[in-house]
């Protein structure tokens, strides 16, 4: 358990300091408890589990997987860039020498993305 949820009392004393007008760094030093514990007290709702779950998610991916394979999809060759077949020294694309198969399509075009 944290020590901001005992409940030894420092929650309501922290909040009547603050009150009188001290800093978190003050309230600190008078009640022996860190600094983080007294911002915990001070601002619980920085600190809600709604928050950290919405910061926890990722951004969207730049290459839409639904789109792969339909003509057009790669013009601006962004998903070559996340593609496990992408040249390792120039531009390009490493498919052949990787499969010893022909990609046969445009890279604009291009059915054979695997994301890696």
């Amino acid at each position: 358990m944290l020590p901001a949820m005992r409940g030894n009392g420092n929650q309501e004393k922290a909040r009547e300091l603050a009150k009188q007008g001290m800093s978190a760094s003050e309230i600190a030093a008078e009640l022996g408890i860190k600094y983080n514990t007294v911002y915990y007290y001070l601002h619980p709702e920085k600190h809600s589990r709604k928050r950290k779950a919405a910061q926890a998610k990722k951004p969207a991916s730049a290459v839409r997987t639904e789109a792969v394979g339909k003509p057009g999809w790669n013009q601006d060759r962004h998903a070559c860039q996340s593609c496990q077949y992408r040249s390792s020294g120039q531009k390009g694309c490493d498919y052949y020498l990787l499969t010893d198969k022909e990609r046969g399509c445009d890279p604009a075009d291009c059915d054979k993305y695997v994301r890696g």
